[in-house]
C-alpha cells in the first residue's frame, strides 16, 4: 500500500493505492481540516471492518439478492458476504481491498487502475477499471472507465464518509437534494420498491433539512438499518451538505444516491485518535438503482467491450 497525494491554495487531497482510496480531503483555509473520516491505521483499509472508508466499491455498489443475478439467461452467483444471503459491494473481492497500480501521476492528477482475474468474485469476464482523480480549484473530479471481456453488470462508487466540521457528528448537518423517491428496504436492507417523496415526508430534502430530523426520526431509526441507510432517487444528480462554515456540492451523472449515516460505527481511532462514533459521518454514494425481485439488473448491465463511464464531483465552499 502505498499514498500519493493533491495540493493545490485550498485543498490537500491523499490517496492510497488500496482501493483507490481517498485517505484525507483537507481545507487549507480552515487550519487544515479533513472533512472525510480516515482510520488512523491505514492497514484496516484493507479490510470491510472499517466500512469502506473512501473506496472505490465494486464490480456492483450495493446490495445483490441473495448473491446472485441473471444475465442473458445464465444466472450467476457472486460471494455472499453479509447477512449470510447478500452480496455486498462486490464480495470479498470487491475493488475496496484490491492493490490498483498508478499509471499518472501530475501535479493535479493521478490515475489508477486495477483488473480483474476471470470471472473474480463471481461477476462474468475480466475487468479493466481506472480511476481518475483530478483536483480542481476548489474540488475534486472522479471518473470511473471500465471495460470487461464478456457481458456483465456493473455500479462502480467512491465510499467517502464525510464529516465537513472534521470531528463530532453530523446530525447539525443540513442535507438538500432534488429527490423524488426512497427505496423500501426488506429485512435484510434490499432494495424493494421507490416510494414517492410526498411533500410531509421524512425524507422530503427538496429544502435544506437538518439531518438529525430525519436519522434520528423513529420511522428511519429502527431495524434493520438504525438510522440512514436508504437508496434516493435524484432528478439532476445534485447533493448538498451544508454545516455552520462550509459546504459540499456532490454531483454526478448517477440516478441515485445512497446514504448512510454510521449507524455502526467500525471500533478503530481515526487519524485525529477520536473513536469513531454513532452518525460520525455521512457516506455519500452516487449510484445506479440496484433492484430487482427477478434477479435481472438491467439498467446495471455492461456489454463486453463497450466502456463504462461515470463521474462525480466534489464542490468544496466556504461560507
Amino acid at each position: 500500500m502505498e499514498l500519493y497525494k493533491l495540493e493545490n491554495d485550498f485543498l490537500r487531497v491523499t490517496f492510497l493505492t488500496t482501493g483507490a482510496t481517498i485517505y484525507t480531503f483537507e481545507v487549507k483555509p480552515l487550519n487544515y481540516r479533513n472533512i472525510v473520516l480516515s482510520t488512523k491505521d491505514i492497514s484496516h483499509y484493507k479490510t470491510p471492518d472499517n466500512g469502506y472508508f473512501g473506496a472505490s466499491v465494486g464490480p456492483v455498489a450495493g446490495r445483490l439478492k441473495e448473491g446472485k443475478f441473471l444475465l442473458n439467461g445464465v444466472t450467476y452467483h457472486t460471494e455472499q458476504n453479509e447477512k449470510v444471503t447478500n452480496t455486498l459491494h462486490g464480495g470479498f473481492h470487491s475493488f475496496a481491498f484490491k492493490e490498483f497500480n498508478v499509471l499518472v501521476e501530475t501535479n493535479d492528477q493521478l490515475v489508477f487502475e486495477y483488473n480483474t482475474a476471470e470471472d473474480e468474485g463471481g461477476f462474468p469476464g475480466m475487468m479493466s477499471l481506472r480511476v481518475i482523480y483530478t483536483l480542481k480549484e476548489n474540488g475534486l473530479e472522479l471518473n470511473y472507465q471500465a471495460r470487461c471481456t464478456k457481458d456483465t453488470i456493473i455500479n462502480i462508487t467512491n465510499h467517502s464518509y464525510f464529516n465537513l466540521d472534521g470531528g463530532g457528528n453530523i446530525l447539525d448537518h443540513t442535507l438538500k437534494m432534488n429527490a423524488t423517491a426512497v427505496y423500501e428496504l426488506d429485512e435484510k436492507q434490499i432494495n424493494i420498491k421507490p416510494i414517492k417523496v410526498k411533500r410531509n415526508s421524512v425524507f422530503n430534502v427538496r429544502n435544506d433539512r437538518k439531518l438529525k430530523d430525519i436519522v434520528l426520526n423513529e420511522e428511519v431509526n429502527k431495524a434493520p438499518t438504525m438510522g440512514l441507510d436508504h437508496l434516493f432517487m435524484v432528478s439532476d444528480g445534485v447533493l448538498t451538505l451544508t454545516t455552520k462554515d462550509l459546504a459540499l456540492v456532490v454531483s454526478s451523472n448517477y440516478p441515485g444516491f445512497q446514504l448512510y449515516s454510521t449507524n455502526f460505527p467500525p471500533k478503530f481511532p481515526l487519524i485525529n485518535n477520536e473513536p469513531v462514533n454513532l452518525y460520525h459521518g455521512l457516506a455519500i454514494e452516487p449510484v445506479a438503482l440496484v433492484t430487482s425481485n427477478t434477479f435481472e439488473y438491467k439498467n446495471l448491465e455492461l456489454k463486453a467491450l463497450d466502456t463504462y463511464e461515470k463521474t462525480i464531483t466534489y464542490e468544496v465552499i466556504i461560507l
